[in-house]
């Protein structure tokens, strides 16, 4: 079962989440900037400048909701994503922390004043004819996008690093969106996953999720951080652990059949 955090509650904890990032990044030097991330191809500076422009992003798609207007969540879509992060990406490091530092500020700031049923107005992220999603779920979208780049900056913070709070509500989440991200996995295995640090577990396949442990043809287990840097396709801070298999490789392929994202 989900868990059940009020908007507030989420946003305080997404300010906690963006104060540490800041914290760290403030250490950063210049060459660390030009170093690479943990994101084959990027350096630590397209993965600041994405963290900066996803707030930017953030915040023109739900003021304009929240104004009675639909607009995609990046203005001239992907393409103008992908140009402004490589266009950006070796600005100097002192530009680079102010930016993450602004942006994250002035969407903090809108998000502050949403109210009532301002949280479930809807947004359209990849504009007409794609899913919707309320304003509360772009809240948890955007924790997601700073404690996994923050991750990704390969600084020294892990999984093991990431708020209870986020790992609580993303996990569930991720798990029970999986089933929609299913590439080549094969109808006739299975995986049940165990939160060692909750005792959640989940049965999942090509049909569906389930709640609670039930028959599956793998077994996994961790704890929930990572368990969820691993369906992210990031690095845990510690082992998942097969439990139950015939076929250890098919176990711990889970992400490559459901790639999140």
């Amino acid at each position: 079962m989900a868990p059940t955090f009020s908007a507030t509650d989420e946003l305080d904890q997404l300010r906690a989440a963006t104060d540490r990032l800041l914290t760290r990044i403030a250490l950063l030097t210049e060459a660390d900037t030009r170093g690479p991330s943990a994101l084959p191809g990027w350096t630590r500076g397209h993965v600041l400048t994405h963290i900066a422009r996803n707030a930017d992003a953030h915040w023109r798609m739900t003021n304009a909701t929240l104004r009675g207007h639909l607009v995609t969540m990046y203005e001239g879509g992907r393409p103008a994503r992908t140009r402004a992060i490589e266009e950006q990406a070796g600005r100097p490091v002192e530009v680079q922390v102010a930016d993450v530092r602004a942006s994250g500020e002035r969407l903090h700031a809108l998000l502050a004043g949403v109210t009532g049923d301002g949280w479930e107005c809807l947004t359209q992220p990849g504009g007409d004819g794609t899913a919707t999603r309320s304003v509360r779920g772009g809240l948890l979208s955007r924790f997601r996008e700073v404690e996994v780049h923050h991750l990704d900056l390969d600084s020294g913070y892990t999984s093991a690093d990431w708020s209870a709070w986020y790992v609580e509500a993303d996990l569930s989440e991720v798990v029970q969106s999986l089933p929609g991200w299913a590439k080549d996995a094969p109808a006739s295995i299975s995986w049940q996953l165990r939160d060692e640090s909750s005792g959640a577990a989940w049965t999942i396949g090509t049909g569906g999720v389930q709640d609670g442990t039930g028959d599956a043809t793998h077994a996994v287990r961790a704890p929930g951080h990572a368990l969820l840097a691993w369906l992210l396709g990031r690095q845990p801070a510690v082992t998942v652990t097969v439990e139950r298999s015939d076929d250890e490789a098919a176990a711990l392929a889970l992400p490559r059949y459901f790639p999140f994202g």
